[in-house]
């Protein structure tokens, strides 16, 4: 089958290659150009009398090639495109006037014949450019031959002044110049037709590209659809705006970093009554976090309304427990902090999150909620224990105070510089927000996020909630 194909490359009557195309035309006009320049040259040897050839001759035999090549440059151009065997027949044509000009050429010429044999160099060398191994050959022949037969003839039978052996020594002489231009258009052949395997796998590889970059492009859309709707469906499974409760003026934000986000959080309340609220962030980023928090947040609630009479490390407790096996096959965790309300009575419980924040209205102060000892805060849910690993600490509030949680995406928002916002700059931020409600105190704190940062995109996933206890 593959030599059927190869064999299909040469048959006469398919389309040239173009970039022969290219060649042929542009030789044509070098041929042409060559016949000139060989016509100046004779008329300046009629001028220094070195040849016994007039002008009309020269005239007569460079107007009938030149005609032939202008008209053969026209065939090419206004063909545009060229079967193989009318690049053959435009070869043929002009090695066949190329002789005939040769052979009258160097005839007339007499004692300056070897001009001849400079001349042919020069056309040989001309056409290098699109001729073939076995066209230069040719042509170097031919050319060889009917020079010694027409010099020969010339000495022998047309009485011109010579010597057969020196005029043959010559052209031996020329031998290797014309062997070597061969060479070379066989060398330029086998470039050429490197360069044209080149551009045809150059070619071939462009379009794979572009077959894949398509599909890319499709898969690309799919995902976009995907992740919308993921978010779409997170979404619905979260409050959409702060819970309405007697004794308490909450507000919050969450901005996934992608399209769906590794944060959860909840409002637990009965009728008017907050008893309590969570914020949980899942390690990593993408689609994975976020199906761990669609799963987690629905075992949060349920252990918490389980418990309700338990201590609030009993409900992290249990949640662990529960999200044990499913967090230790996907090699995840789960930080966050949950909180109970009873009047003004806070317990709080902080699995490896970033700590709470208190401010006091009746000093203006920002404090961290801890322990006495400051070592309360326990592991990350999804990391095995033999053992509770869990406390909680209790706090009062009063009146005008403010509650801030916050997951880590906003402490390590990072400006230019990369420096990051930090746990001192949102407090500093918090401390200002003493007179606000809680939706200007949040809005208040993410806009010193946002002049902090600039334009620089959010490194994480950023979740903020906050209370203010009427």
């Amino acid at each position: 089958m593959n030599q059927i194909l190869r064999r299909r490359k040469f048959l006469p009557f398919n389309e040239t290659n173009p970039h022969r195309y290219y060649l042929l035309y542009r030789g044509q006009m070098l041929v042409f150009a060559g016949y000139c320049i060989v016509t100046l040259e004779t008329f300046l040897a009629i001028k220094l009398g070195l040849t016994q050839i007039t002008y009309i001759e020269t005239l007569i035999i460079s107007s009938s090639v030149l005609v032939v090549t202008l008209i053969l440059f026209l065939f090419i151009a206004l063909k545009k495109k060229l079967i193989v065997w009318q690049e053959w027949m435009v070869f043929s044509v002009d090695m066949v006037f190329y002789l005939a000009f040769f052979c009258f050429w160097i005839y007339l010429l007499g004692n300056l014949r070897i001009l001849g044999l400079f001349s042919s160099l020069v056309a040989i060398t001309i056409v290098l450019s699109y001729t073939t191994f076995f066209q230069s050959i040719f042509m170097s022949m031919t050319t060889v031959v009917c020079y010694f037969a027409v010099t020969y003839y010339a000495l022998t039978k047309g009485g011109q002044y010579g010597s057969i052996e020196r005029e043959g020594f010559l052209t031996f002489a020329m031998l290797p110049a014309y062997l070597l231009i061969a060479a070379t258009a066989k060398m330029m052949e086998m470039q050429r037709r490197k360069a044209q395997r080149a551009k045809r796998e150059l070619e071939h590889a462009n379009a794979d590209l572009h077959e894949v970059n398509r599909k890319l492009l499709y898969e690309q859309s799919l995902t976009e659809i995907e992740m919308e709707l993921a978010h779409d469906i997170q979404a619905s499974l979260f409050p959409a705006r702060p819970p309405v409760v007697s004794g308490w003026d909450i507000a919050f934000l969450s901005r996934p970093k992608s399209g769906v986000s590794g944060d959860f959080y909840d409002f637990y309340t009965v009728g008017e009554t907050l008893e309590g609220l969570s914020l949980f962030d899942v390690s990593g980023h993408g689609v994975a976090p976020a199906l761990i928090t669609i799963l987690s947040k629905p075992v949060l609630f349920r252990n918490f309304k389980k418990l309700s009479g338990e201590r609030v490390s009993a409900i992290i407790d249990a949640t662990n427990q529960d999200l044990m096996e499913q967090l230790e096959d996907v090699n995840i965790f789960i930080t966050g902090i949950l909180l109970r309300m009873n009047d003004n009575m806070i317990e709080y419980v902080n699995a490896g999150h970033p700590d709470l924040l208190h401010l006091k209205n009746s000093t203006g102060k920002v404090r961290v909620v801890s322990d006495p000892d400051g070592r309360f805060k326990g592991k990350p849910v999804g990391i095995s224990s033999r053992k509770s690993q869990y406390s909680s600490v209790k706090f009062t509030i009063s009146s005008g105070d403010f509650i801030l949680m916050f997951t880590d995406g906003l402490i390590e928002s990072r400006n230019i510089e990369g420096a990051t916002f930090g746990r001192e700059r949102i407090e500093e931020a918090f401390a200002e927000t003493a007179e606000m409600s809680a939706v200007e105190a949040l809005n208040h704190i993410m806009q010193r996020s946002r002049e902090f940062s600039g334009d620089e995109p959010a490194a994480d996933d950023i979740t903020v909630i906050i209370g203010r206890k009427l």
